[in-house]
């Protein structure tokens, strides 16, 4: 139970933290570029934050970067192409395709997502393995000629 309030903790963190950098975009004037770069660390916080709350071998958080950063990536060309592609097209055929539309681009937009973080489990993973195998000498490097 605790570890469903806190997801969800997590994710109220995200929305959060989208509004308030629309917000801030909105009464201030930022440019793409800065608002682009908060919604980034704030999924890359969020990330890393639900990555060390799951099971994993990474002795620090920062160990989680790269999925973290894999999964905010991934985030930011998502909401590029709903707000870019999708949104328009569904604005354009909304008698065609009504309320199918916008459960399709949210099914669709939710898939991507889930295999972001899959992606990042397993990029972290390798990565763990390959600094694993950095330590540690060789089975052949061990064997006498």
């Amino acid at each position: 139970m605790r570890a469903i309030a806190l997801f969800n903790l997590l994710f109220l963190i995200l929305m959060a933290s989208s509004a308030g950098i629309a917000w801030l975009r909105e009464v201030s004037g930022t440019g793409a570029l800065l608002s682009t770069s908060l919604a980034f660390a704030s999924v890359t916080a969020v990330a890393v934050t639900a990555m060390w709350l799951l099971p994993h071998r990474a002795r620090h958080p920062s160990d989680l970067l790269p999925g973290a950063a894999l999964v905010a990536a991934g985030h930011q060309l998502v909401q590029v192409a709903v707000l870019f592609y999708f949104a328009p097209k569904l604005g354009d055929e909304e008698e065609t395709y009504g309320a199918f539309g916008a459960a399709a681009t949210i099914l669709v937009w939710l898939y991507v997502i889930s295999r972001l973080v899959t992606g990042a489990a397993f990029l972290n993973a390798a990565l763990w393995r390959h600094r694993l195998d950095g330590i540690q000498p060789s089975a052949q490097l061990d064997k006498e000629p």
